[in-house]
């Protein structure tokens, strides 16, 4: 069985979205007093993260020296945060998405610190990995159909969740409530 999605509907990282499009553009290279603004504010981002990020090694150091997280984390204002177990490339509890962070940790020995990476509006994350999950083949030959089906069923909901919304925010809806009460009384 196939489903048909609308046309207008993309895959995204965080489930189905269904795209309009607002402007369209002529091709072309925008002139620099366009883009001299936006170049200068991304260069001073791009030099802040990875400020920070520097400025975030020696704690790396501190912990393979045995610190411990609480403390460290006492000392600059900041808290540890235990994250449960997520899948390589998925986002990270709590931290959201970030490919560099997920591509280090899964890079990292068990019992080892990780990091210093820029994880965006939430700044710099240093970690230390409690454990690792092996990938079971196995196991998932075995579960494999049960995954794809509950995956199938998800995206298939979030599919149609955003059609709906988009669908009562363009069109008028006229609740027939009397026809509703009969319906719900049986």
């Amino acid at each position: 069985m196939t489903s048909s999605a609308p046309p207008n509907a993309i895959s995204t990282s965080r489930g189905p979205a269904i795209v309009k499009i607002a402007d369209v553009k002529p091709p072309g290279i925008p002139d620099f007093a366009e883009v001299k603004a936006k170049v200068a504010a991304d260069v001073r981002k791009e030099r802040a993260e990875q400020h920070a990020v520097e400025a975030a090694q020696p704690l790396k150091a501190e912990i393979q020296g045995g610190a411990k997280l609480d403390e460290i984390a006492k000392r600059y204002g900041t808290t540890v945060v235990s994250s449960p177990e997520f899948a390589k490339g998925a986002p990270v509890p709590s931290l959201g998405s970030s490919a560099a962070l997920s591509e280090e940790v899964f890079r990292t020995p068990v019992g080892s610190p990780g990091g210093p990476v820029w994880v965006g509006p939430q700044g710099v994350v240093v970690f230390r990995v409690a454990s690792k999950n092996e990938f079971d083949p196995a196991a998932f030959e075995r579960q494999k159909g049960t995954i794809r089906e509950s995956l199938r069923q998800q995206e298939a909901q979030k599919l149609i969740q955003a059609q709906l919304q988009r669908q009562r925010s363009e069109e008028k809806i006229v609740v027939n409530e009397e026809l509703l009460a009969r319906y719900n009384a049986g």
